[in-house]
């Protein structure tokens, strides 16, 4: 089990790096609402993707040391 973790972990932070490259090319032209953090700005869609992404993988991780267990 904690080999396929570590797989999973490893492929979650493949899809971030491809993620961070595509998030470097994107033109702003598509919008969506922001998460809370942004305060109610418009962030790009590319950009919120990125944001529930890491995220996730935060949560993955918290998870995996047993530091916390999401609902």
């Amino acid at each position: 089990m904690k080999t396929e973790l570590q797989q999973a972990i490893q492929d979650l932070e493949s899809q971030l790096a491809e993620l961070k490259a595509k998030a470097e090319e994107i033109e702003q032209e598509e919008w969506w609402e922001a998460p809370d953090f942004f305060e109610g700005e418009c962030v790009p869609v590319e950009l919120n993707k990125y944001l529930e992404f890491q995220r996730n993988l935060w949560c993955l991780a918290k998870e995996l040391n047993g530091d916390w267990v999401p609902d």
